[in-house]
């Protein structure tokens, strides 16, 4: 090729949709470091305070969600998808890409409907164990589909999709992985637990948790957000317990390394990290999550015993509070749950993925210079 290669990234709303594609960003960069990314986003989403930040360009489309919108919504959502489209061709013309990569989000249906109309190349990208709207309609149109759990090929031709786990930014896997293989220098006095439900908190967690803790002898650190702060502050008060507890943890890496069993959501994110990290965990999967996709991930690491898997719907303190006070007692259960998460982990997500993708354009024009391997 006379230029670099160029890929757009198109999705978002969300984290889960948009951190896997910052990771293929990545791992694209590190493996052709001419080349350029843009991704492809809407107003409304995380993407577009998020991306600039981190010196990525992003284009915006008009796109907003139909799955789990109101007649009127889905309404608005379909008559939107045509002009959405039309901002996609747009910017497709602009940029050229010589591959389109889906994150899923409300920007990957028009964007993916413009490059399958300029026969532009496709790969799709699905982090949970069940595929969300968009990537199980758009996926049809795809060269390749990547997928984080096995459960999701049920949804895919199987000749054309790829298990590779969920796409982690490079230095967040190196920071988990390095943290969560030091050595302490000296025993720890009490087992910790950690409770976090995402950037935002989980208020289930946040107003549920702090009672089955109390009477064990453990440290804490509970992530709430901004919102449940001062509420779970308060709680532990009454309680009598003395609990570290912060609106946002910023060293994820620290507080994985740290912690002997978390209690959390199972997103797609969070059940790789555990998985990376080793974490035993509780997981309470959100119950308003699309198609239940959350249990389907969390059953990634209940189903090898590497965490617990408790329905918001079936929580019973007592029976959750004998489940830790019996597992942080048994360091030797601690240590075969460990052991299990790390053997479900895929730190390598990014770089294999991408390497399938830079094999689809190999396939499609043959003149790709330079070597494409895992990175």
């Amino acid at each position: 090729m006379s230029r670099p290669l160029r890929i757009i990234m198109a999705g978002g709303g969300t984290g889960g949709h948009l951190y896997p594609g910052i990771a293929l960003a990545e791992a694209f960069i590190a493996q052709r470091p001419e080349g350029e990314v843009l991704f492809v986003g809407t107003h409304q989403g995380l993407e577009s305070t998020l991306l600039p930040k981190l010196d990525y360009t992003v284009k915006f489309v008009r796109a907003s969600r139909v799955k789990g919108a109101g007649f009127w919504g889905r309404l608005r959502s379909l008559i939107r998808l045509p002009l959405g489209v039309w901002d996609a061709w747009r910017v497709l013309s602009s940029f050229r890409p010589d591959l389109v990569v889906s994150v899923g989000g409300y920007a990957a249906a028009p964007t993916v409907l413009a490059a399958w109309m300029r026969r532009t190349p496709i790969v799709t990208v699905e982090p949970n164990a069940i595929p969300g709207l968009t990537n199980r309609v758009l996926g049809k149109l795809a060269k390749r589909v990547l997928l984080a759990h096995e459960q999701a090929l049920g949804w895919f031709r199987r000749s054309k999709a790829d298990v590779v786990g969920v796409p982690l930014r490079m230095e967040l896997v190196s920071r988990l992985t390095a943290a969560s293989e030091e050595t302490p220098p000296t025993p720890k006095a009490k087992p910790h637990v950690f409770i976090f439900g995402g950037s935002q908190g989980a208020r289930f967690l946040n107003e549920n948790v702090p009672a089955v803790l109390n009477g064990l002898d453990v440290t804490v650190l509970h992530q709430t957000g901004v919102h449940d702060y001062d509420a779970v502050c308060e709680r532990y008060k009454d309680l009598g317990m003395d609990v570290d507890v912060r609106p946002y943890v910023d060293d994820m890496a620290s507080a994985y390394a740290r912690a002997d069993v978390a209690i959390t959501r199972s997103g797609a994110s969070t059940v790789a990290e555990l998985a990376i990290t080793g974490t035993p965990a509780i997981l309470v999967p959100l119950p308003y999550a699309a198609d239940d996709h959350q249990s389907a991930n969390a059953r990634m690491l209940s189903g090898v015993d590497a965490a617990i898997l408790v329905r918001q719907s079936e929580w019973d303190p007592a029976q959750v509070h004998q489940w830790l006070a019996e597992t942080i007692a048994d360091s030797d259960r601690l240590t075969v749950m460990s052991a299990n998460a790390r053997a479900a982990g895929r730190p390598q997500a990014a770089a294999e993925g991408m390497e399938i993708c830079l094999r689809v354009l190999t396939r499609r024009s043959g003149s790709l210079s330079g070597p494409v391997g895992v990175l």
